[in-house]
């Protein structure tokens, strides 16, 4: 685990990612939004390549990567949970594992959960896999929360 009080950063065109204690906070230059997420080593590694072309669509950060000549389009959320979970074995080849732990999730009707809601809170503690009935009743019993009311979400065996 990173521990550092002073933060590391690497920036290029279209990204700035800086690391600071245990956390990678990735921000898209073009609209200057940042994401958080846990450090994980391989996680960082892969972030870091310059062969990644980062964009936002419906607010969630994709990573476009070409491999073997086709681009592939990659949820940041979806990268973090496979590092998370161990499917990324090797960050040259991230793509094949990546594509393999959409596999695991949609054999198992799994989808990625935000705990809190937040799309640019990708750490490791918000981030759940969860079927995708249980993500629904989740977001049902949420659009029911008016403020200043505050709702705090337990998933427990399988519901909410």
């Amino acid at each position: 685990m990173l521990r550092s009080k002073t933060t590391l950063s690497i920036d290029s065109n279209t990204r700035k990612i800086e690391l600071f204690e245990d956390k990678i906070i990735y921000i898209l230059k073009h609209d200057n939004l940042a994401d958080y997420l846990t450090y994980n080593e391989m996680l960082y590694a892969v972030l870091r390549q310059d062969r990644i072309k980062p964009f936002r669509d419906e607010g969630r950060l994709r990573l476009r990567v070409l491999q073997d000549g086709v681009d592939e389009d990659i949820y940041l959320y979806d990268l973090a949970v496979a590092c998370y979970m161990g499917f990324i074995q090797n960050s040259e080849s991230f793509v094949y594992d990546v594509s393999r732990f959409k596999r695991y999730k949609s054999a198992k009707g799994l989808t990625v959960d935000h705990a809190d809601g937040h799309l640019q809170n990708n750490t490791r503690l918000n981030l759940s896999l969860m079927s995708r009935q249980a993500n629904s009743t989740k977001a049902s019993l949420a659009s029911r929360v008016e403020i200043p009311a505050l709702l705090i979400s337990c998933y427990d065996d399988g519901q909410y």
